[in-house]
């Protein structure tokens, strides 16, 4: 039998790194970006909504702000979870923030309730509330998804670790897709959202790296997953957001493919959105009617600045239960833009919708309660 030594092992390994960051920098995705129609889509309903209507929920009196506000969720009781970077850049390094980066808001008074989240992470990025009240963040430089109680302390953290040469050889496998990465099924690899499901189960997309929608149970064992990279129905281009229906469907905002994938409980696709009036997903939600909630990011992130110079339609965009356009806002002609970069969607029990927007270090706020019909 022949058996490679320690010294000949780590030659390999070193090599392979050294070819990831060579491809990393000097190649390009051949996974391409969909471009989305950059004039208004056209008006499906009578219903329109203007920018006087749509009010700045958080920071109080519109102060002026350097957090990097990436999430927000909205609880059982209607309080709002809104998650920051404290002023971090995106991915920046693993060294854990030592401030708070969850504020917990009152949705009626706007006044903040309590923070929490002090020196757990790096680079929070997706929240979610669960309906027991106990708090879900994923972060994408630590590649972990963390549960909160209801008191913002930690319950558990899930995610194997992620070694140095990780990033480098899925930088490879993302250019080359038959190249076996050696990886347990618990490692996330720049995880951007997780949402809670029944029966303790939870559901994360992830993410930069991995091009995937897994489900996991109560103590992190996979159960399913839809894992491939491309833009063929039940593939993903940088799953970007995630949501849950009352039914257990659950929704993915496929960020670089320009829609939102909808899977039921087992794994089956059932539907999907897109189109010029959902625009490019960052983050998606489903209010208590099931009506489905998209925040429409733009362009300026995914293509380059000629690609982008007349494309100003970043916002927000509801569509029925069925899939069906009912709203879309967003910059036009004749209409200032409310939103820079909307990153992340919530809805509240009461109609109320929230907007994270990451460039205006902004959460919005519109009542759409008169919106979605039972």
């Amino acid at each position: 039998m022949f058996v490679t030594s320690p010294r000949r092992r780590n030659t390999a390994l070193a090599t392979a790194v050294l070819i990831g960051v060579v491809l990393w920098w000097s190649a390009t995705d051949p996974a391409q970006i969909l471009q989305v129609d950059v004039s208004p889509p056209e008006k499906t309903t009578a219903i329109d909504i203007t920018a006087s209507e749509i009010g700045v929920f958080w920071p109080p009196d519109a102060t002026e702000t350097e957090v990097a506000v990436t999430g927000v969720a909205v609880g059982p009781d209607g309080s709002v979870y809104i998650l920051h970077r404290a002023g971090r850049p995106f991915n920046a390094d693993t060294t854990l923030i030592p401030e708070p980066v969850i504020v917990r808001v009152d949705s009626e008074t706007q006044e903040e309730i309590t923070h929490f989240g002090a020196g757990l992470f790096a680079s929070p990025h997706g929240i979610s509330v669960a309906q027991d009240g106990t708090i879900w963040v994923a972060d994408t430089s630590l590649n972990i998804v963390v549960h909160l109680d209801q008191q913002g302390r930690p319950i558990r953290t899930y995610g194997d670790a992620y070694p140095l040469y990780m990033e480098a050889l899925l930088r490879v496998r993302n250019l080359l897709p038959r190249l076996p990465v050696a990886k347990s099924d618990a490692t996330f690899a720049r995880p951007t959202d997780v949402v809670s499901l029944t029966g303790g189960r939870f559901a994360v997309s992830d993410g930069y790296r991995n091009s995937r929608l897994a489900v996991f149970d109560r103590q992190g064992t996979l159960m399913w997953q839809v894992n491939r990279r491309g833009s063929e129905p039940r593939e993903f281009h940088l799953p970007h957001g995630i949501a849950a229906d009352a039914l257990g469907s659950i929704y993915v905002a496929d960020r670089r493919n320009a829609r939102v994938q909808v899977f039921s409980e087992n794994g089956q696709l059932q539907r999907v959105i897109s189109g010029s009036e959902a625009g490019r997903p960052f983050g998606v939600d489903v209010g208590p009617l099931g009506c489905i909630f998209i925040a429409d990011g733009g362009d300026r992130l995914d293509l380059d600045e000629e690609e982008t110079k007349n494309s100003q339609r970043a916002g927000f965009s509801v569509f029925s239960s069925r899939g069906e356009p009912i709203l879309h806002y967003g910059a036009t002609a004749d209409k200032q833009n409310t939103f820079q970069l909307p990153h992340d969607i919530a809805v509240g029990p009461n109609g109320k919708v929230y907007i994270a927007d990451l460039y205006s270090d902004r959460v919005f706020v519109v009542d759409l309660s008169t919106i979605c019909q039972a």
